[in-house]
């Protein structure tokens, strides 16, 4: 059984709850208590730990933790994929700024 800790996190609109895997550092966050503890039990977790905290600390964390890919070639794809999602909705963009340009008379540099 993996072991994760349990956090109480003081929000900027209230309490709210975290577990944190110790073994994959996969942080999550649940409105209540309960249902933090139930995602911990269906993910097999067992807590070893309680710690309270507040909201900038766990951004903190969640930064802190490196991005992994389970599988580099689909990583490259999905980076990919969305490179070019962006530049079309670049193009788009353009396109539309150019076409406003000559409907108003103005100058677009």
């Amino acid at each position: 059984m993996a072991q994760a800790t349990f956090y109480t996190v003081n929000g900027p609109r209230g309490e709210y709850y975290a577990v944190r895997n110790h073994d994959t550092e996969k942080i999550w966050t649940e409105r209540t208590e309960s249902a933090a503890q139930q995602q911990a039990r269906d993910e097999g977790l067992e807590f070893v730990g309680h710690e309270t905290i507040d909201h900038v600390r766990l951004l903190d964390m969640m930064i802190a933790v490196p991005f992994t890919p389970t599988s580099a070639p689909v990583a490259a794809v999905e980076r990919g994929r969305m490179n070019l999602q962006i530049e079309s909705g670049l193009s788009r963009f353009f396109r539309r700024l150019r076409g406003s340009s000559k409907e108003t008379g103005r100058e677009v540099k």
